[in-house]
């Protein structure tokens, strides 16, 4: 829990829109920062926290039935594969009023490498 004193800080800027694209990605979609901390799931926003805890299930399938030791190229792979698979699966799941928040997050996934780099921190792989 953080106190009420430390600064949040809203990763909106990706590099991808500093290489010319002009993708203004809704709020709700940006990561969420304590300057000082590692990156953490508890301080995202709602869909950003499904998505990831979603992200984390396919992750540890992958380890579990196909690789149990993957390099890094596999693992971002895998990161961004599960990334995308846990938005669209919760795009066919979730109520109407929402679809389009979970499909925006989905796009941002496909097109935007800097931040599934950065959002891969929280489903990275440790040893057990």
């Amino acid at each position: 829990m953080t106190s009420s004193t430390e600064p949040i800080e809203i990763d909106s800027e990706s590099e991808s829109s500093q290489h010319g694209e002009d993708i203004v990605w809704p709020n709700f979609t940006d990561i969420v920062h304590v300057p000082g901390r590692e990156l953490s799931l508890g301080l995202q926003h709602l869909e950003v926290k499904l998505v990831v805890r979603k992200a984390m299930d396919f992750v540890l399938e992958h380890l579990l039935f196909y690789n149990g030791f993957p390099g890094l190229a596999l693992r971002a792979i895998w990161s961004r594969r599960a990334f995308i698979k846990a938005s669209t699966s919760l795009v066919s799941s979730v109520g109407a009023h929402v679809q389009d928040r979970y499909q925006q997050l989905s796009d941002r996934f496909r097109s935007d490498a800097p931040y599934v780099r950065n959002l891969s921190r929280l489903v990275r792989i440790h040893l057990i």
